[in-house]
């Protein structure tokens, strides 16, 4: 039996969506909506994650893998990147590969076998310019734009686009929840789904997650935030943790530390809890997060949602526990979470090297592989090229021989051309497609 606050979460939601309707139900129709919410209830996976008492599990890529692509972005003095530090740093589509420079705060494009062609726009105020804080938003390859993301002021955003040789071509004012809400996901080609800015600062909107048009205008919110006080002396980026990806046709988000609920959402923007993600007692509470000192000195001995991913048979869990980054899976068919047996052996940060381990790659021998993005059967990743360079006695080939070759080739090609030796290679995309 779920516990009370999850039954309120989601007849909260069943409520919402009937609410138009729900005073003129006849005793019978009653009975169906009843019916219906005990069904949806029911629907809903608890995934109980204990960090002090998980099992290894067997599972590895060889399992998940049908394809690896590897796609190392070219350097050269046009476009020097160093570490994608944001899973939002980076937007792919069928041709394109647009990636922001948290150094030189710029946006570079490049094909998708990883060729630069151009830079896109640069910092400034004046027309076609962004802030430092611009976000890839899209690359509209119907229209051949890039679309960037461009803060102005707390109520007002603009969307700036430009052709494919980086050239202004318009901007657009929106609302400023709307740029100030990144990452966002477009879906069902007419939607856009973000969550709203950190909620736990005070005088943010009290909804976790918005739904706008193509054209930019709010339609509805969703989800109201779980009440509490905090402070800027929190630490903000887990906190204020965002998850989105797309699965089997559907839009898939969870947001904040206190809501423990992915939601799917439906074409007709119904939100449905499907799974809840549990960590029992060493999971944040109101009480923790309202109190900074009390929150600096138990921060470690409670668990950090990091990431949430799906496959048809397993849900993919990364979060951190007493400053150790922890990878897990969810068999679907036993209902049971195993820890991932990571070889890598390279050590995480807070700056996306985690992502250097966690499920064991047996399919080339190449580095542990942990996505940072999800579009339907693809994972997308990325690595610093140095890693690479620096475990490179760690990796072992071995694996389909085509798989092997490709990942000897594509290691043995990365290395910058007509550079400083000292200059570092650009990041290595990687772009996994798991068995249907």
């Amino acid at each position: 039996m779920k516990n009370s606050s999850d039954v309120l979460k989601a007849s909260e939601v069943l409520f919402s969506i009937f609410k138009p309707y729900f005073y003129m139900l006849s005793i019978f129709n009653l009975f169906v909506f009843l019916l219906l919410s005990a069904q949806i209830l029911n629907a809903q996976e608890i995934i109980k994650i204990d960090p002090e008492r998980m099992s290894r599990g067997t599972l590895t890529l060889s399992d998940l893998v049908a394809s690896i692509e590897y796609i190392p972005l070219e350097t050269n003095r046009s476009c020097l990147i160093g570490e994608i530090r944001r899973s939002e740093h980076l937007k792919i589509s069928d041709n394109y590969i647009l990636v922001y420079c948290n150094t030189s705060q710029s946006f570079y494009l490049f094909n998708r076998a990883g060729e630069f062609i151009t830079k896109i726009g640069s910092r400034g105020r004046g027309p076609g310019e962004y802030l430092l804080g611009a976000t890839p938003f899209a690359i509209d390859e119907k229209n051949r734009q890039v679309i960037i993301a461009n803060t102005i002021g707390s109520n007002t955003g603009q969307l700036i686009y430009y052709d494919m040789n980086g050239k202004h071509v318009r901007s657009v004012s929106v609302d400023g929840r709307f740029v100030g809400a990144i990452p966002s996901v477009q879906f069902d080609d007419k939607y856009i789904a973000m969550h709203l800015n950190n909620p736990f600062k005070e005088g943010d909107p009290p909804f976790n997650y918005s739904i706008f048009s193509n054209d930019y205008k709010l339609i509805t919110q969703k989800i109201k935030n779980v009440d509490y006080i905090s402070t800027q002396q929190m630490a903000g980026t887990f906190i204020g943790e965002y998850y989105i990806y797309l699965y089997n046709g559907q839009l898939h988000v969870k947001n904040a530390v206190l809501n423990d609920t992915v939601y799917s959402i439906s074409k007709n923007l119904f939100f449905f809890p499907k799974y809840i993600i549990n960590f029992g007692s060493y999971s944040f509470t109101s009480q923790v997060l309202s109190d900074p000192e009390l929150y600096r000195r138990v921060v470690h001995n409670h668990t950090l949602l990091r990431s949430v991913f799906e496959t048809n048979n397993y849900v993919l869990i990364s979060y951190m526990f007493k400053e150790k980054y922890f990878y897990q899976y969810y068999d679907k068919s036993q209902r049971r979470s195993m820890l991932f047996h990571s070889t890598s052996g390279i050590p995480g940060d807070y700056f996306g090297l985690e992502f250097a381990n966690g499920i064991p790659n047996d399919y080339d021998g190449g580095l542990d592989f942990w996505p940072k993005q999800q579009n339907g059967n693809e994972f997308i990743s990325w690595h610093n090229a140095y890693l690479f360079e620096e475990n490179e006695n760690k990796m072992k080939p071995k694996g389909p021989s085509k798989a092997v070759n490709y990942f000897e080739e594509t290691v043995h090609n990365m290395a910058p051309k007509n550079l400083p030796p000292q200059t570092e290679a650009n990041p290595i995309v990687v772009i996994v497609k798991f068995k249907q």
